[in-house]
């Protein structure tokens, strides 16, 4: 604010406001809109009471409606930085038991090495080559169905592929389980112009962070998917630095 920039609230992009009418008022635009929408586990009993999105979780955390204390024990499923966050969050808040569940083996875990290390520092027990299959409970969540998993062959992301082993099933007492397998970007608000890769995100030039659509571009998770912030100043350095051409040549 002090360097002159005008920052407006409560102006959803969408119906009334829109990247082309955006695109008449401006010479350029940046979209910076993360990636808040939580990835499905699409298992039954998903919806229960008691099951959470990681950004859903931390929110009533943060707002009081969830009292870590409370809580015996508490699953998160996921092996990436987001997971770790969670699970060692739920320790430092006062869960008694946390357990972290993954379902490829601690090499294939996209966290970093040393968010690893602190997660179980903090107490929190990792359990590898763990899947859910199934939530339950009555009106809130009692249990997790879970199976054993082996790895075999890589899959398309390089990695071993997690395989069910055989009369494997067995069950997980829990309190509150948190879905932390990975967030991705909302893009229904983007205009057909714009190109979107094959995993939901936005296409850019690697270089320029434009899109397909001359003069808008876009840096961070909306690009990356769920990413780091290291990598997200990254992309707007090249991005200040794309528009800073761009409009010289306007």
């Amino acid at each position: 604010k002090e360097m002159g920039i005008e920052i407006r609230t409560g102006t959803p992009i969408g119906k009334k406001t829109n990247i082309r009418n955006l695109k008449i008022r401006y010479d350029a635009i940046f979209l910076a809109t993360g990636a808040h929408q939580i990835t499905r586990l699409n298992i039954p009993g998903e919806e229960l009471k008691g099951v959470y999105g990681s950004l859903e979780f931390l929110e009533e955390l943060k707002q009081g409606g969830i009292s870590a204390s409370a809580i015996k024990k508490a699953v998160v499923i996921g092996g990436g930085n987001t997971a770790m966050d969670v699970a060692s969050t739920m320790k430092k808040t006062g869960v008694k038991e946390v357990a972290l569940l993954y379902r490829r083996s601690r090499k294939e875990m996209p966290a970093d090495i040393n968010e690893i290390a602190e997660t179980e520092k903090d107490g929190v027990e990792i359990r590898e080559l763990v899947s859910p299959l199934t939530f339950s409970g009555q009106d809130h969540l009692e249990a997790i169905e879970c199976q054993k998993m082996e790895l075999g062959l890589p899959d398309l992301t390089g990695r071993s592929r997690p395989l069910p082993v055989k009369d494997s099933k067995f069950t997980i007492e829990v309190d509150l389980a948190v879905n932390a397998v990975g967030e991705k970007p909302t893009i229904d608000f983007l205009p057909e112009l714009i190109s979107i890769n094959g995993d939901g995100t936005t296409a850019t030039d690697p270089m320029t962070m434009e899109t397909s659509l001359e003069g808008v571009f876009a840096g961070g998770d909306v690009v990356l998917g769920s990413a780091t912030v290291s990598e997200a100043i990254v992309n707007a350095y090249r991005a200040a630095k794309g528009i800073e051409k761009y409009l010289q040549k306007s």
